[in-house]
């Protein structure tokens, strides 16, 4: 190989001022730290599904065939057919009276447990997949959103199982405001429980995803907040499911 010569000019000089990178206070780092802790955790969530009445209207009117449960069933679907076996699930669906007069909630699966590999018939997995197919048999029943009861229910059956080893959450699915003709909690109270509820050192966060023009988008994003959740409003099919990827990636 022939000598290569050194450069005998120099090179040209920086346009803009470059500025380094400062070195992070305690505080940064220990969020940092905090921050990759849960990524290398596993999610453990519990999936509160609307089977309200209006969850059989369409997602989208120019696109006609698929209604909104239609689409968040595939949705769980696809996400329970790619979930790593560690992470662990559970569902329950919300509408009104669904289990008798005043209980507006109902446990889709027994309780909250990983999902086993993929392809066996005996995982919970499976079980979860069969589950997730009976919603709409729920929502034709035509009934209404008794949102923050069961908001409240779902976040207290997370707290109450807890698990440190993983990233717990509600997600939430819905296309309604909070209409419970049973009365139960207002907006106030629900937060008032949350935020007496919420312990920085045993995080349970809730995500909310809302579709359609019927929500209350402000709400929502109080009920996420005071848990120090997210809270998305995506607009098509294709959007809720890159919403739902951007919740599983922003979970610490």
């Amino acid at each position: 190989m022939a000598h290569r010569p050194p450069l005998s000019r120099p090179g040209s000089p920086l346009r803009t001022a470059v500025a380094l990178a400062r070195t992070p206070d305690g505080k940064a780092s220990v969020a940092t730290l905090w921050t990759w802790h849960n990524l290398a955790k596993d999610a453990r969530m519990l999936v509160l599904v609307d089977v309200s009445g209006s969850m059989s209207d369409q997602m989208d009117p120019n696109r006609p065939g698929t209604s909104r449960i239609d689409v968040l069933r595939g949705l769980e679907l696809g996400a329970l057919s790619t979930m790593p076996r560690s992470t662990e699930i559970g569902a329950w669906a919300f509408s009104t009276n669904l289990r008798g007069p005043g209980k507006d909630w109902k446990p889709l699966s027994k309780g909250i447990h990983p999902v086993g590999p993929p392809g066996r018939s005996n995982t919970f997995r499976q079980a979860l997949v069969g589950a997730v197919g009976e919603m709409p048999k729920l929502v034709a029943r035509n009934g209404d959103t008794a949102l923050y009861d069961s908001v409240w229910a779902a976040y207290a059956e997370v707290s109450r199982t807890y698990d440190p080893a993983f990233v717990d959450s509600v997600v939430v699915l819905t296309d309604g405001k909070n209409e419970d003709p049973n009365g139960g909690l207002d907006l106030s109270q629900l937060l008032t429980r949350l935020k007496t509820a919420y312990n920085p050192q045993k995080p349970v966060k809730i995500v909310t995803i809302s579709i359609g023009d019927g929500t209350d988008p402000a709400a929502l994003q109080q009920i996420a907040t005071t848990t120090n959740g997210l809270s998305y409003r995506p607009r098509s099919a294709d959007q809720i499911t890159s919403v739902f990827i951007d919740a599983f990636l922003h979970r610490n």
